[in-house]
């Protein structure tokens, strides 16, 4: 018996799909047929055959994440494979390469019920293609036109457009039906007289008036046809009716014309001939008219076709296909549809190899053999992929009625001795055969997207975390019943957390697939959110994904089954959890912006609850394709090693992680900082033991040490970009890498002990050396250190951290104060002044902690490893979570290595960079007279901490002259310092929870302008403890400046302009403190009313200027996402990899404020 069915596509097509995973299948096959037209059967065939293989190793409990991996690594291995056999065709013999198509195209057919034609098939196929313009290839040029009666061999090709004559009157006859070089005419207009309606009644008060309504409608059509003979056309076409009248008319005037003609025919023959359609008879000009080289209407079968031959705009042309029954041409028509498209996949290609099973029995060998040399479960995955590739050559023996055991049996043993291409001879008595030379080929491009399609259609359906079975079935103990409603509601909740587009077609596909005992909603619901990361995943820094239904710990809560109306949900991987990161990848979390538990809270500093043991991963541009290969990290990376797209951690891990980091990095960051604020801040409380009245220095003199220490601290602060530009100079000669910051901490720590106890003897010209030369051993320290932060956080952990290391300088502060109220003491001792005793000892301290510094600051978060130090801090693990957590807030951050140096140019241009010069101008003071600053305020740009310093710094000087002695000065300067550790960790932890720079960093000014204005009006009347109390407040400022770091940081967005803006930004900031040292003069004191008053003009401008920034930034991201929106996806995807915009500079960048 012989069972002939439809082509495979056809029948996918045809049948009403209710089942998800059998949805899966379809689609996967359409995309296929879509894709390249052919191998439909083959992806259904081949994914079911995947899982039929695999059905066993689910029962037993393998993971499906160790299956989809051993599927994924094989269909790697095939398509390499296939790479490496593939045959390229040579074009340059316009004959051979014909020949070769014919052949695809005589492949495609040979299942097809036109295979006795394949011959004059496959020479009109590619004879069709060759007509098309061979740079794009487009099908739908290509039309197909179906007459009955005849046969197969009178099909013909057209080399232009043809359509069916349409129906026409009597006058049609006469028209002329051949022209040479004609002018078209297209026209979307109706040329007929409108018949009167039945009973209509027209109410006039003469004959002549009715006769005159007749007489304008037929002056109407008149013109529109003197409209058209104008023209010069000599054939007509329009898409409504062509009356009578009008097809006389043109009859008289030798002008062809047809009506009613089909709007995809009519496109068709605008794209080939030219010209427009157009929609009225007045004002055609000549270019809205087409023209080909012969029009003629020609007799085939018993129908008489219109055919445009010679067209000069699009090369197209007409299949015009013959035949018996009506089912029988269209099956004809799609049979030449899959051989177009292999045919035009061939030209486009170029490469082929053997069919008829030949491939795929190639590459099974080739699969089993690579499954042979690996351990594990894996192993017997690969296999089974293996040998599912074999139904391919089963199924064609099968449908050509032949042993399919006998045959594949011959196939493995000629594969195994080295025949590559012996495949199936569904013809010659053996079965088998050398199909390359047999002339069986098909292109290499069918096979690669068939085996892909299948084996993501096979995971698709794998990916799923629970089973709904029937309770019928199991055993009668199947576990306790769960309250009413659960299963639907747990439904409810998966419907919802997907978006409203999918939710609206998913909900009437899974519901019944359900209630019919085969999947649960959960998963599809996780197939779905693969899908939609996908499709979204197109923006970097855009949200991949929402959810508002229940977590995954949530979900592991309930229990491990549910029950309700009959449905059991069952986990069936809970227990192979661990191996979830050998299988397929799972989504990002969700972005922390977007977190359920947050949204819709009134407070924005509230603390965000998350689920410890869901992925914390954050969606970024590594998750698309196109972004990932221009944001993927250089090979001379010191972390490139640890970077992988596809890691995903929990938070729980994230958390353990960045507490590891903390302890291990931040708390030496800040032991190092608080040595170094202890070492040089010290001149505030040696103020209070005499220390000027000793060396016999004025407060002039004491200001002009200052300023010496802020210039030389200013010039040092770029002597790490310095030091990377010898280092790119010498091409390496000089070694510079991260431990720069502990050699600046080291180098201001050594010199200490012998230039304190030396030089200080000397009255002004010691207290200038030693200014000078600690200026420039400390100047670098504190940008360094910042960069080197950046390594291990992300852009918005940097400010609090960077909170944390700035509050080491009121600790420092707070600490001194107590151990000097004790070392001054020893005033006298040796004949010495107390304050040299408190250089000395602090000095000690300072430079045991920059030796260790060299033993404890790593290089990066994967160069941990020492000979001191040989397994570490972190494993392997934790170091893929620093760096790729990090590389996700800000790819840029690999765009150097932490050894490299930068030349004077990239320097030059990391300070030419203006879109950082409104964070720059916020700490730098112009050196301008007070004089200029207050009549002509619009030229001078003040430090944002200049109002406030002075009273800081003067605050011991400032006690001391109202009255209070050593110890009172040291001890009353602590409630200061406490309350500016309070306000700095306040405002830091507002600034990011806020979000909102500007509007956190004014607060400085906002605090310290009334306190100002008090201080202006104290007089010599005033309580000592008020004006404590005052000078107090302003002392214990909100400290912005690790918000302006932070901000400066990541407004850079390259390591290179955040390696320079570090440093200048800092430059700025000890601008700004070299005019804050002038402030109070000499001559000013004790209340400094010209310094408060100056001061007090300073904060107004301070506030004018942070509002500019706030606008410039906000208007330069609304100008850029304009541009954005503007353009296409396309657009987005070519500017993204082909951009010479660096940094900052780059559109898809937006600047924090």
């Amino acid at each position: 018996m012989s069972v002939i069915t439809n082509d495979g596509a056809t029948i996918l097509k045809l049948m009403d799909i209710v089942h998800p995973a059998a949805r899966t299948l379809v689609d996967i096959a359409r995309a296929q047929d879509a894709e390249v037209g052919d191998g439909t059967t083959s992806v259904v065939l081949l994914a079911a055959q995947l899982l039929k293989e695999v059905r066993s190793f689910i029962e037993e409990g393998v993971s499906p994440h160790i299956i989809m991996k051993g599927f994924r690594k094989a269909a790697q291995l095939a398509l390499d494979r296939i790479k490496e056999l593939q045959i390229t065709v040579d074009k340059s013999d316009p004959e051979q390469f014909r020949s070769l198509l014919m052949k695809c195209a005589s492949t495609s057919m040979s299942s097809k019920l036109i295979h006795s034609e394949k011959p004059f098939f496959s020479n009109m196929v590619v004879d069709a293609i060759a007509c098309l313009d061979q740079d794009d290839l487009d099908e739908s040029l290509i039309g197909v036109k179906k007459i009955a009666g005849g046969g197969l061999q009178d099909s013909q090709l057209v080399r232009g457009v043809a359509f069916k004559k349409t129906f026409t009157y009597a006058g049609a006859e006469q028209q002329p039906k051949h022209f040479v070089d004609p002018l078209i005419l297209c026209l979307n207009v109706e040329l007929e007289l409108k018949a009167e309606k039945d009973n209509a009644e027209v109410r006039v008060e003469a004959v002549s008036d009715y006769q005159a309504i007749v007489d304008a409608e037929w002056e109407i059509i008149y013109r529109k046809l003197e409209a058209i003979e104008k023209t010069g056309a000599k054939v007509v076409l329009s898409k409504l009716p062509i009356g009578d009248l009008a097809t006389q008319w043109f009859a008289d005037r030798d002008i062809f014309c047809a009506g009613r003609v089909a709007a995809g025919d009519l496109r068709r023959v605008v794209q080939a001939v030219g010209g427009s359609v157009q929609s009225t008879c007045s004002d055609i000009a000549r270019e809205h008219l087409g023209t080909c080289g012969l029009f003629e209407e020609r007799q085939i079968g018993g129908e008489r076709y219109n055919i445009f031959e010679s067209c000069p705009k699009a090369k197209t042309c007409t299949l015009l296909l013959r035949g018996g029954a009506e089912q029988f041409i269209e099956e004809v028509e799609r049979s030449l549809h899959d051989a177009l498209m292999v045919v035009k996949r061939a030209v486009r290609n170029g490469e082929v190899v053997a069919g008829g099973g030949a491939i795929e029995m190639e590459l099974s060998a080739h699969i089993r053999k690579y499954a042979l040399s690996i351990p594990g479960k894996v192993q017997l995955i690969i296999a089974a992929f293996a040998k599912a590739l074999e139904i391919i050559p089963r199924q064609i023996c099968d449908n050509a009625g032949l042993d399919s055991t006998d045959i594949l049996n011959k196939l493995r043993m000629k594969h195994a001795s080295g025949e590559t291409w012996a495949g199936v001879d569904v013809d010659g008595s053996s079965g088998v055969r050398n199909n390359l030379d047999a002339f069986v080929w098909e292109p290499s491009l069918v096979k690669i997207n068939a085996i892909s399609s299948a084996t993501e259609a096979a995971c698709l359906i794998l990916s799923v975390d629970e089973t709904v079975r029937n309770p019928q079935s199991e055993a009668a103990q199947a576990g306790p019943r769960a309250p009413p409603g659960t299963a639907q509601h747990y439904e409810q909740n998966l419907f919802i957390s997907l978006p409203a587009c999918c939710t609206l077609w998913l909900e009437p596909l899974v519901r019944p697939t359900c209630e019919a005992g085969f999947l649960t909603a959960r998963e599809w619901h996780d197939q779905m959110r693969e899908v939609y990361v996908d499709v979204t995943s197109i923006m970097p820094g855009e949200a991949f994904w929402t959810t508002r239904g229940q977590s995954r710990g949530q979900e592991k809560q309930r229990g491990s089954t549910e029950k309700e109306n009959g449905l059991e949900f069952s986990s069936v991987d809970d227990k192979s959890d661990n191996d979830s990161s050998a299988g397929e990848i799972p989504p990002p979390g969700t972005p922390l912006s977007q977190s359920p538990e947050v949204q819709g809270f009134p407070w924005p500093w509230r603390r965000q609850k998350l689920d410890l043991d869901s992925i914390a991963t954050q969606p970024s541009v590594f998750d698309n394709p196109v972004t990932l290969k221009v944001y993927q990290p250089p090979p001379q990376y010191e972390n490139s090693h640890r970077f992988d797209p596809s890691a995903r951690w929990t938070w729980r891990e994230e958390k353990a992680v960045i507490r590891k980091v903390d302890y291990r990095i931040m708390i030496w960051a800040f032991i190092m900082f608080f040595s170094l604020e202890l070492d040089r801040s010290n001149i505030s409380q040696a103020n209070a033991d005499n220390f000027l009245d000793d060396l016999g220095i004025t407060t002039n003199d004491f200001n002009l040490g200052n300023i010496l220490f802020r210039l030389t601290a200013v010039t040092a602060n770029l002597e790490t970009d310095w030091a990377r530009c010898m280092d790119s100079l010498s091409d390496g000669a000089v070694e510079y890498c991260v431990y720069v910051p502990i050699l600046s901490q080291w180098q201001s720590d050594f010199p200490g002990l012998p230039v304190r106890l030396f030089l200080l003897e000397n009255g002004t010209v010691s207290d200038f050396a030693l200014s000078v030369m600690l200026g420039f051993m400390q100047g670098g320290f504190i940008p360094d250190i910042v960069l080197y932060l950046s390594y291990f956080y992300t852009k918005s952990e940097l400010p609090i951290r960077l909170a944390f290391f700035w509050l080491s300088n009121y600790t420092a502060d707070l600490v001194s104060a107590f151990l000097a109220t004790g070392i001054l003491r020893l005033r006298g001792v040796g004949g010495r002044a107390g304050w040299r005793y408190l250089f000395l000892l602090e000095g000690a301290l300072t430079l045991v902690v920059g030796i260790t510094s060299f033993f404890l600051m790593p290089p990066g978060p994967t160069e941990t490893r020492t000979w001191f130090r040989p397994k570490g801090w972190f494993n392997e693990r934790e170091e893929v979570i620093i760096v790729n957590r990090v590389l996700r807030d800000d790819p840029t951050k690999s765009s150097m290595h932490n050894r490299e140096g930068l030349s004077v140019g990239m320097i030059f241009e990391a300070v030419a960079d203006w879109r950082m010069w409104p964070i720059y101008a916020l700490g730098l003071t112009h050196l301008g007279s007070y004089c200029i600053l207050l009549h002509y305020a619009r030229e001078t740009n003040w430090s944002y901490t200049v109002p406030v310093n002075p009273p800081q710094t003067y605050l011991t000087l400032s006690l001391r002259s109202i009255g209070f002695n050593t110890t009172e000065t040291n001890l009353l300067s602590i409630p200061s310092i406490v309350l500016g550790m309070i306000n700095l960790l306040l405002v830091v932890y507002l600034s990011e929870r806020v979000n909102s720079r500007a509007g956190t960093a004014v607060l400085l000014q906002v605090w310290a302008l009334p306190l100002l204005v008090a201080l202006y009006t104290f007089n010599h009347d005033t309580s000592q403890w008020v004006y404590f109390a005052v000078v107090s407040l302003v002392a214990g400022y909100p400290y912005v400046h690790p918000i302006q770091v932070a901000w400066a940081s990541r407004n850079s967005y390259s390591v290179r302009t955040r390696t320079v803006s570090a440093s200048v930004y800092n430059m700025c900031v000890q601008a700004g403190n070299i005019i804050q040292a002038n402030i109070y003069r000499k001559d000013d004191k004790p209340l400094y009313k010209r310094g408060n008053r100056v001061l007090i003009g300073i904060c107004c401008m301070n506030i004018a200027e942070y509002a500019f920034t706030y606008i410039f930034y906000r208007t330069m991201n609304a100008r850029r996402q304009k541009i954005w929106d503007s353009m296409t996806v396309k657009e987005r995807e070519d500017y993204l990899e082909n951009t010479t915009d660096e940094g900052n500079k780059r559109l898809d960048f937006r600047f924090a404020y």
